[in-house]
């Protein structure tokens, strides 16, 4: 067995956090697996902290950073003493990331070019997967501005006053943000399974996105 990872993407309010808190319980009950994990701490905050004038070639610099680790653990797994123990067939190195190189390439309003894609390939080489939370349209509103407001401090009620005049033209911001997102998702080469969250079920949808995790699944699906 070898390196296995999963990404979580989807817009804001889409239940990244809620469903990785409830992967993380479901993690610590497979002790004999090394598992790391990315909050969007490290994916996105990070990125924001390169300022508001931020490039997108920084971006890449960054990304690529984060995943080198990642790279260095896959291999030093693969080479390790321990990949003649009668268990190696049974144990991988596997990762979560919370969000990466797309909603980061969204939020700055870059084009999916050449660096974005090496950052893509190298992710799919590192057997990722990607779990598409996705939010229906009419629901945008409520989960993506009126939710998020209700649960995050001043500085999101102002971040968001920021990116548009009025509730209903955020609205269509993040619709359209949720459109790119997952039109970049189908074009990149991490295999994608699109979760539908409209029943906000996060047991059942932690549990469609750890299988999404553990199965090869097609290129393209919906669960």
């Amino acid at each position: 067995m070898g390196i296995r990872g999963l990404i979580i993407e989807g817009i804001s309010g889409a239940g990244k956090t809620t469903v990785l808190n409830r992967l993380r319980l479901m993690l610590a009950r497979i002790p004999q697996e090394a598992h790391v994990v990315l909050t969007q701490q490290y994916t996105q905050r990070l990125v924001e902290h390169l300022g508001p004038k931020k490039r997108p070639e920084d971006v890449v610099a960054l990304l690529s950073d984060l995943l080198l680790p990642l790279e260095t653990w896959s291999r030093r797994f693969e080479a390790s003493v321990f990949a003649d123990h009668p268990r190696r067939q049974t144990v991988e190195f596997t990762y979560v990331i919370e969000t990466f190189h797309l909603n980061n390439l969204i939020e700055g309003g870059f084009a999916f070019d050449d660096d974005f894609r090496m950052i893509d390939r190298r992710v799919a080489a590192l057997g990722a997967r990607m779990a598409f939370l996705w939010i229906p349209v009419e629901d945008i509103r409520e989960r993506s501005i009126e939710s998020t407001r209700r649960h995050r401090g001043p500085k999101w009620l102002g971040y968001q006053e920021a990116l548009a005049p009025d509730v209903d033209a955020l609205t269509e911001l993040y619709r359209r943000r949720q459109d790119r997102l997952l039109a970049m998702a189908k074009e990149g080469r991490v295999p994608i399974q699109i979760i539908d969250t409209r029943d906000i079920d996060w047991d059942r949808i932690a549990e469609d996105v750890y299988r999404v995790w553990q199965e090869p699944g097609p290129k393209e699906g919906s669960c």
